[in-house]
Formats: C-alpha cells, structure tokens, sequence
C-alpha cells in the first residue's frame, strides 16, 4: 500500500488490537507501518516498539520514522496519543526518533483496543516542496 501526497503535513497511524501487541511483542521488537510519502519523499515507514526499544526503561513505548537514503532533512514532532516530541530535524541516519516516547498504557483510550501515533508539522528542506497543509491517515 503506497499513499504519496506532496503537501502532507501530518502522518497518523492507527495501531489496531495494540492490547494483544503490548502482550505478545517483546521488548525491542517492533511492527512497521505501511509505506508512505510526503514531500516528495518516498518511501518512508514508522517503526513502533510496543515494549520499547532496547534503550527504553520498562513500559515506555518506542517510535521511530525512517526516511529514504541520502534525502533531505526533515523537521518534525513526533507523537504518541496527546504526548508529543519535536520538532526535531532528521535526516536518514539521525534523530529516526525516540527511544522513550511515552508510556504505553498512557495512550490507549479507556475501553478502546488501538493507539495513535505519527508525525506533525513536518516540514521538507528543498525548493521542490509545494506550500499548503494535508493530512494523512494511514488505517490498517
């Protein structure tokens, strides 16, 4: 599944049946999001750790973006449910994202089975990016 859209400026996902995944995935384990595009970049995927990575303290969740080899910085905040990290600038191969983005029972919704993470106000160094807002919702 590709979605490419050239104005995107926030990502969500949203993580279904993440009670079973906070059971069943161990610690630094993760699932990847369907890949997606934004400005003009392509392609680009999440990374969640539902137990976290393995520099997290226990019960944090870890969250990380990766971009495509050698493409420009990105300026971005990533967030967990309400809690939020950013802006930050990254590139290919630094600040992907945060080891201890939030506790993980934190973001569930009461009585609900799924989390919501992504990426807001992102922002792509080049002249090639068009003005505007878009968002995109990526649900599985």
């Amino acid at each position: 599944q590709l979605l490419e859209h050239r104005q995107v400026t926030t990502v969500q996902w949203r993580i279904p049946n993440i009670l079973d995944l906070k059971r069943d995935t161990a610690k630094g384990k993760y699932i990847v999001s369907p890949i997606f595009s934004f400005g003009g970049l392509h392609p680009v995927v999440f990374h969640f750790y539902p137990k976290g990575d393995e520099y997290a303290e226990e019960g944090f969740c870890s969250l990380y973006m990766h971009l495509p080899e050698g493409c420009s910085p990105v300026k971005r905040t990533l967030f967990a449910g309400k809690y939020k990290i950013g802006p930050k600038e990254a590139t290919d191969t630094a600040n992907l994202g945060e080891s201890e983005m939030c506790v993980l029972g934190n973001i569930i919704p009461k009585g609900k089975d799924f989390v919501v993470v992504g990426a807001e106000d992102i922002e792509v160094s080049g002249d090639y990016v068009e003005e505007g807002q878009t968002f995109l919702r990526i649900l599985v």
